[in-house]
């Protein structure tokens, strides 16, 4: 399965930017070289994230344009640690 963690530099998780290169990672660990070598098909993906042509596109974007969502239980475990600390008993 899919985990960003594995496929993008530490600096673009959290709040920061995938650029052309990390895409071209991403397919690369995917062993899908014929997109990556057709600069034409490359471009096709890449302006379905780059919607605004800036050369970049956020990453909890780029993740939500790949319906990525976390681990259901990683999730909840999530929330479940939300609440436990909103309420001062952890």
């Amino acid at each position: 399965s899919f985990k960003p963690d594995d496929y993008l530099p530490h600096d673009c998780l959290n709040d920061g930017n995938i650029i052309r290169d990390h895409l071209k990672k991403i397919l690369e660990n995917f062993q899908l070289d014929d997109i990556i070598d057709n600069e034409n098909e490359f471009e096709k993906l890449w302006s379905k994230f780059d919607l605004n042509n800036s050369g970049m596109v956020r990453t909890n974007i780029f993740l939500r344009l790949l319906d990525y969502r976390v681990n259901l239980a990683d999730e909840i475990d999530a929330n479940i640690q939300r609440l436990v600390s909103r309420s001062g008993a952890a």
